[in-house]
Parts: C-alpha cells; structure tokens; sequence
C-alpha cells in the first residue's frame, strides 16, 4: 500500500489529468490490490481509474485514490462499492455511458471540483447508494442525476455534502430519500431542470423526481421544482425539508428561470400525511412566469393531520392548481387541515430541525434570518376533489385568509353506507360495495370496517352491522325467509351463463356478481334463515322443509338451464 499524505491530495484535486487511465481488470476484488488493475498497480492522484469489465472494485479500508472515477463507460458496467477507508479523485462519473453503481456503505467518498454525476451522458444509467451512518459523501461542486442519462440516489443513512445539486438536468433524475441527511453546502436543489431555451435542442426527457419518507434536506438556496423548463414531481411523506440557507430560500413548484412561458413540463409538490416537515425561510411560489404547463399541490389526506407548509415570506398561489387525495381516510364535517402557513419567524421550528439534527449525529446547518414576513397571494387557480369524494352531504371548502391557505370539510355528512346518497340503505349500496371489493377499490369509503382495506370483511359489516340483516335478505326487509327465495328466483337469474348480470336483489349474496349455489352455501353458512328480525331473535331453527326440498332441487334447476 503506497502512502498518501492529505495534504498532496488537497493539493492535487483540482488539477487536470495528464497520465493515461488505469483500468480495472479483476472480477470482484480490493480496490488497491495492483493486481486488479491493466497498470499492475492501484490508481495514483492523476490517473483516471475505470471500472468498465462488470466486476466490482471494493475499498474497505486506507486511502485510496484517482483522477476520476468512471464506473460504466460506452456501454460496459461496472461497481465500485466502499464499506471503509478514504477515497479521494477530483471527480467521480457513475454509469458516464454505460451502467454503473457506487455504494458507500463506510468511510469518506470525497470528490473535488469536477463533481459527482450519475447518469452521466444519454446511454449512462447509474446508481448511487448511500447506506451507512459511517458513510460520508462530498462534492466539492456539483451533484447531478441524470445529466443526459438516467440517474438514481438511494439515501438511507450517512451524510452527503455537494453544492448546486440537480435531480433531472436533460436526462431522467430520481432522488429516493429514506433516511440520513443531505447537507447543502451552496446553491440550489434542483428538480427538473431542463436547460435554457439556448438548450432545447439537446434530447432529454428533462424530468426529475424526488422522493423524501425520512431523514433531512437542508438546502442553502432554493428548492426549486421544475428550474427551467424541466418537468419535476416532489413527494414528501417524512423526514424534514428545510431550505433555509439564507433569508430569501424558497421552495418553486414551477420556478421556470431563464425560459419563455409555456415551453415547461408539469410540475408537483405532494405532501403526504402529517408526519414531515416543511419549512422555507424565504417564499413559497407557483409557477411565476407561467413557464410550466401546471403546476400542482396535492395534498393527499391521511387522517386528521396534515403536513403544512411552512414560510417567513409570501405564498403565491395565484398561477397554481390545488388537488385533493384521500388515502385510507373518510373525512367527517368540520374536518380542517392548514396546507400552507406565511409570515412565521420560524425560530422554534428551526430549534427543533436542529435538535433532531444533532440527535441523529450529524452537525446542524446554519439557517438564515427571515428578511420579510409575507401573506397568501391569491387563490388557487383551480381546486381538484375528484380523488377525494366525501360522504354524502359533505363538500369540500378552501380557505383564503391572510397568512393561511386552509382546507376543510363542510355540510352534515348523510347516512353511513349510503353509498348513491338516496337517504336510504337499500340494494342499490350493497351493489356498489360489491363492485368496489371486486375492482380492488382503495376508496376509504367502501373500508366499513374501518381496517385499512377494501374487501369482503366491509360487504359482511354492510350487510350485519350497518343494514342489520342477514345474508340473503334479497329484498332487505329486514329477515331472511321464504320471501327473498320467491323474489330471487323469480328474477331466473339463477346459473344463467349470463356473466356479472346478478345483483344482491337478484341473489347474489356473496358479491361475485353471479347468482349460483355458492350464494346459498354463503348465506346458510352464515345463519339466519327464519329468524326474523334481529332485534326479535330468540332461536335458531332448522330450515323449514320448503327450503330443504328447494335446496334439493337446485342441480335439477341448473341441468334444466343446460
């Protein structure tokens, strides 16, 4: 192992290369193990280092280093992994032109002024995970997935430090965030960013996504969501976004810098349940210059409570579309969320970023001074509930207010499991939770039983619980008798090769859409036959001979329709 003092890599980084690459010719093996490489010795301080064969190249300890690091070039593969040690290059390039993969599960991955790109040119595909709380990864300038390629970070523990960073240059970006923490040392996040206008005769899908359920972001400039005149889609579930570098860090959906209005793809900001948080020292602003096609906030409901955003400035929403989503929650009146909050000073927000920060071991940043206490701009261009259907008699209201953008439900919600709001329970409701279960519905309407999931638990507690029958009450007067018998077979829908044309009133009591033997083994098996209503049971009787001897000739009924 040949020695390497600091202070000649410091020295060296940001110098050009002038030896000749090294390449990497073993299978899977050390990093600086000489006999792994066409040169027979690991790479010095100016030698480019390529890993290209499909093999893997492991640093898990010492100090290693290159010129750059190229993992997959014109159409190859490769992987480099670290699970310890130091690496140093002035730039590293993962999947340039080929595939590529760099997992840092330990140690420093330290690059200088030539950046780190994934996805590099428009035939590069490449990954990085970063998965360790030992692991910590810097760029000295930018980070950018998906330059032209296609470009993927998995964070789900450790520290990554870069500047300007980009999810979505002309290429595809993917930022997945499950944990650890970005730390922004200067400039701005970008998600689909897209070039200028001088820039839109290069190819690219100029999209970026990025995906935030845990950890922390923390930006020094602004947050921007589709830059130029990218398309860029945000999803935050958890964790902590915090862009609050300086007194003016905004958060964009549809920033549209240094392009011509309309030439931007769509734009979006999910904000998924309660559990995150949000917050911008400076703005929160839609679409400004109207360069993006649409730009969105969805905020999709998961109970009570709901993730606002937070900031010191102004929230112009004025050239922004709302969209309302429900997941695994039925609202009832009087409901209310904050979707967006202005004018704050922040400090005790900011104190607990810092706090949780510091409790999971890394350094917290220093944040800017709010410069301005603003108000809600405006209103949204257009309010979209259609994913979000409520109970019958409820609606949907937003509110405008000085410094809030506030969401609730209004009216007097109708009778639970009124499914067609007809003020009645009747078969018509039965009908509709049946075809829900049979499509796979996730609608938390049909969930009657209030256990996250649609499906033939909730038709039972819609036809036991809430109606207070029984299974084969066809025509639901309350009991199953002799009567649903004469009115299902009068319908002679029984085993009539005709596909889904049965309903509950027509016998079909296990919800399959058909009527056939199987309603019956449903609805014996389930009790209740002649026991009337249920507040008049006392006994449970045989079944009468009538129905024993037409339970007896249902195979003749069927071979009679055959």
């Amino acid at each position: 192992m040949r020695f390497r003092h600091w202070i000649l890599v410091f020295i060296t980084l940001g110098f050009a290369a002038t030896a000749s690459a090294v390449d990497w010719v073993g299978a899977d093996g050390d990093f600086l193990e000489g006999a792994n490489w066409s040169s027979g010795e690991a790479p010095f301080l100016d030698e480019p280092a390529i890993i290209n064969n499909g093999g893997t190249a492991t640093l898990s300890g010492d100090l290693a280093e290159a010129s750059k690091l190229e993992v997959g070039i014109s159409g190859g593969s490769g992987n480099y992994v670290q699970t310890g040690g130091d690496f140093a290059a002035a730039g590293a390039f993962i999947g340039s032109s080929g595939t590529g993969s760099a997992t840092i599960s330990g140690g420093t991955f330290d690059i200088g002024g030539d950046s780190i790109h994934v996805g590099w040119l428009p035939a590069g595909v490449g990954t990085m995970t970063i998965d360790s709380a030992d692991a910590y990864v810097k760029s000295g300038d930018d980070f950018q997935l998906g330059r032209e390629g296609t470009g993927t970070l998995n964070l789900s523990a450790g520290e990554l430090s870069a500047g300007y960073t980009v999810v979505g240059k002309f290429g595809t970006g993917i930022w997945n965030q499950t944990g650890g923490y970005f730390n922004q040392a200067f400039g701005d996040v970008e998600i689909g960013d897209g070039g200028r206008d001088d820039q839109a005769g290069t190819a690219g899908p100029r999209s970026g996504q990025f995906n935030l359920s845990d950890g922390f972001v923390y930006s020094t400039g602004n947050f921007a969501i589709g830059n130029r005149r990218g398309s860029g889609e945000v999803n935050v579930s958890g964790g902590v976004l915090a862009i609050t570098g300086n007194a003016n860090s905004t958060i964009f959906v549809g920033r549209g810098a240094d392009s011509s209005p309309g030439v931007g793809g769509p734009t979006s900001l999910r904000v998924t349940g309660g559990d995150s948080t949000i917050v911008a020292t400076g703005n929160f602003s839609m679409n400004p210059d109207s360069v993006s096609s649409q730009s969105t906030l969805i905020a999709e409901i998961t109970g009570t409570s709901h993730t606002p955003i937070l900031v010191s400035g102004d929230a112009d929403i004025s050239n922004g579309h709302l969209k309302v989503e429900l997941n695994g929650y039925s609202p009832v009146a009087d409901d209310s969320w904050v979707l967006i909050q202005t004018g704050l000073e922040l400090d005790d927000v900011l104190a607990n970023i810092d706090s949780a920060i510091e409790d999971a071991g890394y350094v917290a940043p220093t944040h800017g001074f709010p410069a301005v206490f603003g108000t809600v701009l405006g209103e949204f261009l257009s309010v979209d509930t259609s994913a979000a259907t409520l109970a019958p008699g409820l609606d949907w209201e937003v509110l405008y207010q000085d410094e809030t953008v506030l969401l609730s439900v209004t009216g007097t919600a109708g009778l639970f499991g009124d499914f067609d709001g007809s003020g009645t329970l009747d078969a018509a409701d039965i009908d509709i939770l049946s075809n829900a279960v049979q499509t796979g519905s996730t609608d938390s309407r049909y969930d009657v039983n209030t256990d996250g999931n649609v499906n033939a638990a909730d038709r039972e507690a819609w036809i036991v619980d809430v109606r207070n029958t029984y299974f084969g009450d066809s025509n639901l007067d309350g009991e199953f008798s002799s009567a649903d018998f004469v009115a299902v077979f009068t319908a002679g829908q029984y085993e009539d090769n005709v596909a889904d044309n049965s309903t509950w009133a027509t016998g079909d009591w296990n919800g399959d859409g058909e009527f056939d033997s199987s309603d019956f083994v449903a609805a014996f098996t389930a009790g209740g036959y002649e026991l009337g209503p249920k507040a008049a049971v006392s006994a449970v009787p045989e079944p009468s001979s009538w129905v024993l001897l037409l339970l007896s000739t249902l195979p003749l009924l069927s071979l009679r329709k055959r």
